[in-house]
């Protein structure tokens, strides 16, 4: 007579008892701007104006001789972390800059939960104070329109591909914009 399969020993622990809930994958402020970046430096080609956005290398964990370099050659805590010129000067250099006309657009990236430091609110008043545009984007598509607003992006193209990939742009190798 065939035996009868016999039930687990009670000893042996369940594995799906054991499994742990996965945490859910959280967008850091580093992955968002390095998304960002991406999709600048895909897009330049049909805006160049992309290509004269840069990082302002300013936080971040670091052993205490970097930071001591760093904060030597002029690291100043609360500057944001993204500056875009402005590439449409105001008529007249002699003339009051307007709301309209800013030097340039200062963007701060933070997590849905992240808030400003009392370093980075003053480095805003100051700078707002002084003709700058100041934005602080939750995302990498958030920064992208406060740039395409702030330069007066007109190309199609370039602003559907905000919205065709809310999960960062991956534009396939060797595709042209």
């Amino acid at each position: 007579m065939p035996s009868r399969p016999t039930a687990p020993s009670p000893a042996l622990p369940n594995p799906l008892r054991t499994l742990k809930p996965r945490a859910k994958p959280r967008q850091t402020e580093s992955a968002e701007q390095i998304a960002l970046f991406d999709w600048l430096r895909y897009w330049t080609p049909r805006e160049p104006r992309f290509g004269f956005i840069f990082p302002i290398p300013n936080g971040g964990k670091r052993d205490a001789a970097t930071a001591a370099r760093m904060k030597r050659e002029g690291v100043l805590p609360g500057v944001w972390d993204i500056f875009v010129l402005n590439s449409c000067p105001p008529p007249d250099p002699r003339m009051a800059l307007s709301t309209q006309q800013s030097r340039g657009l200062f963007i701060e990236m933070k997590s849905l939960t992240g808030t400003l430091t009392p370093e980075q609110k003053a480095f805003r008043e100051f700078a707002e104070a002084n003709g700058y545009i100041c934005h602080v984007a939750r995302s990498w598509i958030d920064a992208a329109v406060s740039i395409c607003d702030f330069l007066g992006v007109t190309d199609q193209a370039v602003l559907a591909g905000i919205a065709i990939n809310e999960k960062g742009p991956r534009p396939v190798k060797g595709a042209k914009p």
